[in-house]
């Protein structure tokens, strides 16, 4: 009867512990996640590029939710929107692009009014 009482406590016992564990390891995953993001910006060959790139992105989306909520103009709202848009894109194409990747382009008019579209990239080896 006595073993009994005890494989019971037992069974008790260990359940709260197996959530306890549980928890900790999902907070472990959970930090491991944000170290690996860390990471990642740390082992690139220009964190702050990487970092302002992203800031445009996120600065874009959030505002675009926020503003339209807490802004009751909304040409206001689009304005930032726009022009997060268009720091994020001149960043891409003109920072991030040529540094990170080694690529650029631009667009070409000749007298004769046809556009030509002129792209470079550097080799694998002349990149950071």
């Amino acid at each position: 009867m006595d073993s009994n009482k005890q494989n019971n406590q037992n069974k008790v016992e260990n359940k709260p512990k197996d959530k306890d564990n549980t928890n900790q390891e999902n907070n472990q995953n959970e930090i491991k996640e944000n170290v690996d993001i860390t990471n990642f910006i740390k082992k690139a060959s220009n964190p702050m590029i990487c970092i302002f790139t992203i800031i445009f992105k996120i600065g874009a989306i959030v505002s675009f939710i926020l503003l339209d909520i807490f802004v009751k103009n909304e040409a206001i709202a689009y304005l930032v929107v726009i022009i997060l848009s268009a720091c994020d894109f001149w960043t891409i194409k003109n920072v991030s692009g040529r540094i990170l990747v080694g690529l650029r382009w631009w667009n070409d008019v000749k007298e004769t009014g046809e556009e030509v579209w002129i792209f470079e990239s550097k080799n694998e080896s002349m990149i950071n």
